[in-house]
């Protein structure tokens, strides 16, 4: 697993390692890669390469990679996925599925006006906010009213649960916002003034008080997925099952008795906090009547037509925020099947299958690293179903696929192929979270006081910040020890 980001005017690349041992799973940080000088795929592979050739894991089988979905790695003909498939060909690779499911959240406000303006919005308020004198009043009024302390986060297309955040946050310090800004109006004292205007005429827009809530409850689902999918011990198998549960949900959203509730909801914030929510009346004031055009008529038009707003004058309240609900939701739903299509999921049924022990559901799996592991696919097949039936009568009506229950019934020497294929399933990525996390860490340890810190020390450094539950258990004794029976401790600095 993969992931660049950049440090003090250098390209680190963070490469991380997921394995299991007796199918518990572990993802470990390996270490970072200076790609400072070329980003081009021939590079990355090579240094990659070179970098497992240097702790001896260049002979270690490799069955999977997992990378974001930028060309360079991603790409089938000179990507760095292929690249390494040339090397090691059962490697398959697995576009993050945690990035994916970011970019359902982007590709919907590039197609939903409300929703880009909505978070445009928020990172105008962020921004606004950030200055001292202005957030010192923000929590002295938070204070004032009893509300809750949580920060407006920056809008990041990589940190993925910063939407769902700032909704939550904004909706819960909506009047202490609305106090600062009008107090920053009456005051009048700096040129801030009138970016202080614009944002409280945009808090107070009907359009974004409904898609506030609207984008909060569709968001509230997708978090579900993302925190899903960025869990260390997550399965392919899981995987799968949560994305088309996620789907289904917001499918069942879809629907008038949801919307209710969400009007509801509405109706009670902008009654609270006296704000209006009528609908718009824009372009109706023409005495001539305006028709669709015919050319239209089998197209679902994202941008407002003349007509549309003729008609828009006709409908109710509520009757036109719920066409803007339906916009949204269906922008992500056809985003998220899009994105997570049955061809790109078609690997994670057929782990899903497998870890049901269903043979036939699962031959895509089977068939794909039989050779690589030397399995016999007539044992395997009697094992399964063996398997199956001892599973059945331990656990009943449980789910399959739990590692725990499987390690109970399931051995090396009993089923031997089955234990084999087992750990492969569950090595399997489904995203390189682990490699995004390690980022942290790294603005942690490279710090302007260590900026010109040597790259292994620096590798060495973030290996000891990140795997604490490793370093932890080391015993300084023994480093002192280890260090004071050393003879010749000096070091040459002129050979």
């Amino acid at each position: 697993m993969c992931d660049e980001a950049r440090s003090f005017k250098e390209e680190q690349m963070a490469l991380c390692v997921r394995y299991t041992n007796h199918f518990q799973i572990f993802e470990r940080f390996l270490g970072f890669i200076n790609v400072s000088e070329n980003q081009n795929s021939e590079s990355l592979t090579s240094a990659i390469v070179c970098f497992l050739g240097k702790y001896n894991l260049i002979d270690v089988p490799i069955i999977a990679q997992s990378y974001d979905g930028a060309s360079v790695m991603s790409g089938k003909h000179g990507g760095v996925q292929k690249k390494i498939q040339e090397k090691y060909p059962y490697a398959i690779y697995t576009h993050c599925m945690a990035h994916r499911t970011n970019l359902v959240v982007i590709d919907m406000c590039k197609s939903v006006n409300e929703a880009k303006s909505l978070f445009n919005t928020l990172e105008a308020v962020y921004v606004h906010f950030a200055m001292p004198t202005t957030n010192y009043k923000f929590l002295e009024i938070k204070n004032k009213l009893k509300i809750k302390n949580k920060s407006i986060t920056r809008i990041s297309d990589t940190r993925w649960s910063c939407r769902y955040h700032n909704c939550k946050v904004i909706m819960e310090n909506y009047p202490a916002l609305i106090e600062v800004l009008n107090e920053e109006i009456e005051d009048n004292n700096d040129r801030d003034v009138a970016q202080a205007k614009g944002i409280l005429s945009l808090l107070q827009e009907p359009g974004f008080v409904v898609h506030l809530f609207v984008l909060y409850e569709i968001l509230l689902v997708v978090n579900i997925l993302s925190n899903r999918l960025q869990e260390k011990t997550a399965t392919l198998g899981q995987a799968a099952q949560i994305i088309h549960s996620v789907i289904q949900s917001l499918k069942d959203y879809r629907n008038d008795d949801k919307f209710l509730v969400i009007w509801n909801q509405i109706n009670e914030f902008a009654k609270k906090h006296q704000v209006s929510i009528e609908k718009p009346t824009i372009g109706l004031g023409s005495k001539r009547r305006r028709v669709e055009s015919t050319r239209l008529s089998n197209f679902y038009v994202t941008s407002t037509t003349s007509a549309q707003q003729e008609v828009s004058a006709q409908v109710t309240n509520e009757a036109f925020w719920r066409i803007k609900y339906y916009a949204v939701l269906d922008s992500v739903i056809e985003n998220l099947i899009r994105r997570f299509s049955d061809q790109s999921l078609e690997l994670a049924q057929s782990v899903d299958n497998f870890f049901l022990l269903d043979f036939k559901e699962s031959k895509l799996f089977i068939n794909h690293y039989k050779d690589l592991f030397q399995i016999d696919t007539d044992t395997l097949m009697a094992e399964m179903t063996v398997a199956k039936n001892a599973f059945q009568t331990v656990y009943q009506d449980q789910v399959l696929g739990d590692p725990e229950q499987m390690k109970s019934i399931i051995n090396e020497a009993t089923f031997p192929n089955l234990y084999k294929l087992l750990g492969v399933a569950y090595t399997l990525p489904i995203s390189s979270a682990t490699c995004e996390r390690s980022f942290s860490a790294m603005r942690r340890v490279k710090t302007w006081l260590r900026s010109t810190m040597i790259q292994e020390r620096f590798s060495n450094l973030s290996i000891i910040h990140i795997e604490r539950d490793i370093s932890n258990n080391i015993n300084s004794e023994d480093i002192l020890n280890d260090f004071s029976s050393a003879n010749n401790r000096k070091i040459p600095l002129i050979y």
